[in-house]
Order: structure tokens, then sequence, then C-alpha cells
């Protein structure tokens, strides 16, 4: 198992003026494990805290009121030149200048709000474990210096082991522990100096992202250790590509920086060339083979990647932008599906349209014009409405309607997913009170995300909710993917624990796509099972989507689970789905997503269809 915590007896400051990101902040290390944390919350006194306490490793918020995080770190690193600085900067927006920046001035790395557990506590490791091996070679050296000053026979051996702790020392901290490439900080200063020397001589430079995709979900479903091991068979193939690439093309290698700036980038840049062509085949030969599987614990892993392409000048004239218009690049071909995209400036403008929806995304719910319609979810046992999902809705004033998988991509991707869950389950309660006060007793269905669940202050707002509501057992329903579960199935069970004294009904969503197993399933104590529209849609036409619905139905069934078929569209699929002893059906068939002021005569004029056709 990975191993969250290295040194459980570590000194940690923690500065940070906001309360509920420090004790967020404060909980992650605390249940990792450890157990020295010191905290400060006033940005003026955190230099002489630094001091006092001279922890083993500082993180230092760069937004706070009266001073900010670069300022901070200019008054301690000023007081001794040289000195290793494990100062680790938090930021939710810094730009690359900002970066850049505190990067000059001593910080050791960054850490992005909203903080993901994982993330943190590996760069604590790494900054953590550089701290020990700076100060055991600081050790050395001085150790070596007292043998030179008293050993006059052994002087020159011992001043050769000297150069090579202090080479040694150098080297580790300009290179990435995991993989030997460059790092961050050396990658920066080697290419900004490339950079200059091309716009001098009139050459080019490019700069290439890889963006894995994949290790996430290895690191959480096979262990860390091989998530690391595929790391380092990626460093090794990239080193052969480019080294291959420097001789086909008679490059000098010393115009070819290849570094590893975070657990799932890589980074090329090439400089003092003739043409980008070059770069272009560069990118071409990396697609080619990393397409091939890596071997890890004797199981073939495909991987998972996306890479960016820029240019220098053309798609920008410093640094920072070519690295920032790279990363977007990589992003749009994930979003294209492709394995390689050179930037586009419609790309930059999509990335600006995506920060301005967060915005209008947030103005939307504080103002409430998003809504919830909701669609209906019949018992095919007595052909009665039992429920309904709701399913969130946005007019956006001057884009019109905007697809919810779209929006709530972004509240994921920014941070506000869990706001925006909270605010459709204020909504789905207060409309089921609604109903409760005209006597309908209907269940609500409200979707979570995965961000959602691993949030334990989230599951504990839902409790809280819950207890102060007037609140009927059984009458909420939280539908989750199979994907949202195997990111952390330990968390997961936890935090659904919390909510059985409540009993709400926890429903699997899309059932089929994922990778979880029914077992699995009857271990979180999930009563529902929805499957997925993709093999209802057409199960009347495609005989192994039969085959699948009806295995699905009988094994739920044996584990004592309702069923829900979504996406019955038409009435051969709701008859085949009745022989198949199917719970419940949801689709367009039944009914479109209908808002709350259409609601109540639906529910009359279905009631009505059905006492008819009892007495008919």
């Amino acid at each position: 198992m990975f191993n969250l915590c290295h040194y459980p007896d570590a000194c940690i400051l923690l500065v940070e003026d906001d309360e509920q990101q420090l004790n967020l902040l404060r909980a992650i290390l605390k249940r990792a494990g450890y157990t020295d944390i010191h905290v400060c919350s006033d940005a003026k006194k955190a230099a002489a805290e630094y001091w006092r306490l001279i922890p083993d490793i500082m993180l230092l918020d760069q937004n706070m009121p009266g001073r900010s995080g670069i300022e901070v770190l200019t008054e301690i690193t000023k007081e001794k030149s040289g000195e290793y600085f494990p100062i680790i900067m938090i930021t939710a927006d810094a730009d690359s200048k900002t970066k850049l920046k505190a990067l000059s001035l001593g910080s050791k790395d960054f850490i992005n709000k909203p903080y993901d557990k994982l993330d943190v506590l590996a760069r604590l490791n790494t900054i953590i474990d550089s701290k020990r091996m700076h100060q055991q070679l600081k050790l050395e050296n001085n150790k070596l210096g007292i043998t030179i000053s008293e050993t006059s026979t052994d002087l020159q051996s011992e001043k050769q082991e000297k150069m090579y702790a202090q080479s040694k020392l150098a080297h580790n901290l300009l290179h990435d522990d995991l993989t030997g490439l460059e790092n961050k900080k050396l990658f920066l200063s080697k290419m900004s100096e490339g950079i200059k020397r091309d716009e001098l001589n009139s050459k080019y430079s490019s700069v290439i992202l890889i963006h894995i995709g994949n290790i996430k979900l290895i690191n959480n479903s096979l262990g860390h250790k091989y998530g690391d091991a595929l790391l380092k068979q990626i460093a090794a193939s990239l080193s052969d590509i480019t080294l291959m690439v420097c001789k086909k093309y008679k490059l000098n290698y010393e115009d070819l920086h290849l570094a590893h700036f975070s657990g799932n980038n890589f980074v090329i840049g090439l400089s003092n060339l003739e043409s980008n062509k070059i770069a272009t085949q560069l990118c071409e030969q990396c697609v080619e083979n990393l397409a091939e599987s890596f071997q890890l614990n004797k199981m073939n892993i495909e991987l998972k990647y996306f890479v960016g392409l820029v240019h220098y000048p053309e798609h920008g004239e410093s640094l920072e932008l070519l690295l920032q218009r790279a990363d977007i690049a990589a992003f749009q071909a994930e979003e294209e599906k492709k394995n390689f995209c050179v930037y586009d400036a419609k790309f930059g403008e999509y990335a600006k349209y995506k920060v301005t929806l967060m915005q209008d995304l947030k103005l939307a719910m504080r103002n409430d014009v998003l809504e919830l319609y909701l669609q209906p979810k019949v018992d095919l046992r007595n052909w009665k409405i039992y429920g309904f999902e709701a399913l969130l809705r946005w007019n956006h004033p001057e884009h019109g309607f905007i697809p919810p998988d779209q929006f709530v991509a972004i509240a994921e991707e920014t941070g506000i997913i869990n706001q925006l869950s909270c605010w459709v389950l204020n909504r789905g309660l207060e409309i089921q009170a609604k109903l409760k006060k005209l006597g309908y007793t209907h269940n609500i269905a409200v979707n979570i995300t995965a961000s959602d669940l691993l949030n334990r202050k989230f599951i504990r707002y839902i409790c809280e909710r819950l207890s102060s509501s007037d609140y009927t057992p059984n009458s909420l329903t939280l539908e989750l993917t199979e994907t949202t579960m195997i990111q952390d199935p330990e968390e997961v069970l936890k935090n659904i624990k919390l909510l059985e004294k409540y009993k709400v009904c926890i429903s699997i969503d899309d059932f089929g796509t994922g990778y979880s197993s029914l077992a699995y399933l009857k271990k979180i104590s999930a009563q529902e099972l929805k499957i997925d529209k993709s093999f209802v849609m057409d199960i009347a036409s495609n005989q192994e989507n039969q085959v699948i619905v009806r295995t699905i139905i009988n094994l739920a069934h044996y584990l004592n689970m309702q069923v829900v078929a979504e996406g019955v569209e038409d009435i051969l699929s709701f008859e085949l789905l009745n022989e198949y002893a199917c719970d419940c059906i949801q689709g367009f068939w039944i009914s479109r997503p209908i808002p709350f002021d259409e609601l109540l005569p639906f529910i009359d004029s279905f009631d009505m269809v059905e006492k008819k056709a009892s007495c008919g």
C-alpha cells in the first residue's frame, strides 16, 4: 500500500487565514498520520513563526489579507541566502508569473485549491524527503569538511567526495526524484535561456506537454506503487524517443529538455530549431510509441494520454504563455478525444468561456435562476409513480440552454461542485416538502458526484439538512455512478454509513458502464440499481443487450436490489422489461423531465389513467 505519511513526526507549519480551508488541510494531514502540526492565521507573523519553528515543511497561502504569500516568502528567504526552504505555496488562481516569482524566491512547489488529498500528501512527502536528504547531505558535507581539515594525507580524495556530495545535492534539487528527469525549476531556467537565444538568432522553440490521463485510476485501483512504476516506464520511453529524434535530425541534445512537472504531466522543450516541423514530428513519434501498452504486475496497461504542442514565437513570446497554451492544447485534445493537438487561439477563447461560465454559474445559484425538472419513475408492479429524478436545468441569459453535463463538468474542474450539489439537494427537499403538504409522498432522487461522496463535510451537510427538515425516511434517493465508487472505496463506505440512520436510499446510476461488481454494490448497501440507457434504448432490436439487461435484473434481484431501467422510449422496450420482471422504468415513453408547475397535473392525469385501466 502507498504510505501517505513518510515522517509522522515532521514539524508542519500551516499559514492560512481562511479557517475553513485551514481545518480541511489540517484534517487531511492528521488523517494521514502527521502529529506535529502548527498553524498561523496572521500573514504578518508568518515569517517570525517560520524562524521560531524551523519546520520540516511550510504550507503558505498566496492570497491573504495584509500580506501576500510572495511577500512572506521574500521576508523568510532574505534571512539566509543559499538555505533550503521547504515551502509549498497554496493557491487557487495564481498565474504563471506569480508561480515563477515564488520559485525564484525559493518555494519548492505549489498546491492548488480545492485540495486533492493524495496530491497534497504526495507533494508533502516529496518536499519533506528532499528536506531530510538536504539535511543529511549537509551533515555529510560538514563531516567531510572536518575530515579534510584534520587529515592532510587524504585531502584530495576527501575533496572529491565532497564535490560528489555537493554535485549529488545540486542534481537532486534540480531533478525529479521519481523519474530522474529535469524538474520544473531546471526546465524553466534552461528553456528561458534557449528562448532568449532563439529571439536573438531568429530561431524557433517549441514546447510539448504530455498529460497522462489514467494515472489517478491506476493509483486508486492498483496502488501508488504501480502508478510510480508506470511513470518511470513512461519517462524511460520518452527519453528513448527524444534521443532517437535528436540523432535522426542531428539536433544538439543540449537544446532538448525533458521534464516531469507533476504526477501526470511530462514536458519536452526544444530550442535552436530551424523550423517547427521537427517538434511536430517529435509529437507524432510520441503518439506512435506511447500507444504501445506497458507491463505492470503481468498486466497490459493501455496508456491514456493527451499531447499539446505550441511554437515560439507563433503561440506566445514568453515561456509562461507557451506552457499555459500547451496545457490548453492538451486539454483540447482530451475534449476532442484525440491524442495530439496544436494550440489554436479558439482553444484559449473556450478556456475563457469556461471561466466566465463558472462565474455565471455561481451567480445563477446565488440568484436562484437554476431550475429543477422532474422525470417520473414508474413501478411496473402496480403501474404507479413512486418517485421523481431531479434533473438540473440552466437557461443562460446569453448562451441559452446549457446541457447539464457541460456545466457540471466545469463545476467539478473549478471546485464548486459541492456548492452546486447542495443547491440541488436543497431544492429537491423543498419540492418534496411542497408535495407532502399537498398529500403526495413521492420519493425524490438527486445525483451526486465523486467529489460530493468523498467530501465528508458535504455528507455531514446532508445529515444536518435531513435532521433539521420535516424529512420522511426512505423519501430521498442519492444516485451515484459506478466510477464514483472506485475512486476511494473505503472512504465511500464510511460516508455512506453516516447516511444509514436517515434511511437514505442509495441508487447506482448508469450501471453496466463502469468497473464495479454487484457484490461490492451490496457491500455498500445500495437498494436500487439503474441499468444504463445505452443498454435499454435499443433493447427491442439488440439481442446482446437483451441478454445483458436480463442478466443484470436477475443478479440484482438475487441481491434484493430494486432495478430501474432508464431510457425507455417505446412500448416494445416496455413490454420486454415487463417480461424480464424489471421493477421500474423511466424514460420519454412515460414522460420527459417536466418543471414543477406541470408536475401536479401530470401526477393526477397519470393516476386517472391508472384508475381507468384498473376499472376497465
